[in-house]
């Protein structure tokens, strides 16, 4: 069966019908707060400019996020989760300044969704877990020049996906630290007007 982007959404309203039922169930040790704070850095062709080969429109800056996790049984957390991230755009406004241009652009994106977190080991309080998620991404950006301001209308609200994994270890008797490392991507977030369309994505450790 085709999962199209309406049955994904679906499913990530089903999981988190269960996320919020097993909280109920779940005693307060198995509920946990968490906040990131890390990096992330484009990858593909979306990121470049399209009308000036080479040079990036967008490059890599801070993310910051948060989640709520229910460990439901002991090998499986679920997690709602919400994230913002900020990149560059200094490399196409340095391009565009050389060529006698004064461009002030920006580049900001929310998300959030539903994270499923098998645990792959679990001992002493330490755990290696997957991080697979389903989020609704929403870019949005624009750049200024010679006193008007235009929105990047080719950024696109769209369904995508969180492939990850996290380590956390205890540094504390209630406080973890965790190192995570994900690839992010959302199909068809990036689309022109011609029809030319990119698959959204980025590399992310928090």
């Amino acid at each position: 069966m085709k999962l199209t982007g309406r049955k994904a959404l679906l499913l990530a309203i089903a999981a988190c019908v269960l996320a919020l039922a097993g909280a109920a169930r779940a005693p307060a040790a198995d509920v946990s707060f968490g906040v990131t704070a890390g990096y992330f850095q484009p990858v593909g062709d979306w990121a470049q400019h399209r009308y000036a080969p080479g040079v990036d429109q967008f490059s890599g800056g801070i993310a910051l996020g948060a989640d709520f996790e229910w460990r439901v049984i002991r090998r499986l957390g679920l997690a709602l989760n919400g994230g913002y991230v900020r990149l560059s755009t200094g490399e196409w406004e340095d391009y565009a300044g050389a060529q006698g241009d004064a461009v002030d652009a920006s580049f900001q994106m929310a998300n959030f969704g539903i994270l499923v977190k098998p645990y792959l080991w679990s001992r002493h309080g330490r755990a290696l877990k997957l991080a697979l998620g389903v989020n609704v991404f929403v870019p949005d950006g624009k750049e200024t020049f010679e006193g008007l301001t235009y929105d990047y209308d080719f950024l696109k609200r769209k369904l995508g996906y969180i492939l990850g994994l996290e380590w956390a270890y205890p540094v504390g008797r209630t406080v973890d630290l965790a190192l995570c490392a994900s690839y992010v991507f959302a199909p068809n977030a990036v689309e022109y007007a011609d029809g030319l369309s990119y698959t959204l994505g980025g590399a992310l450790l928090t």
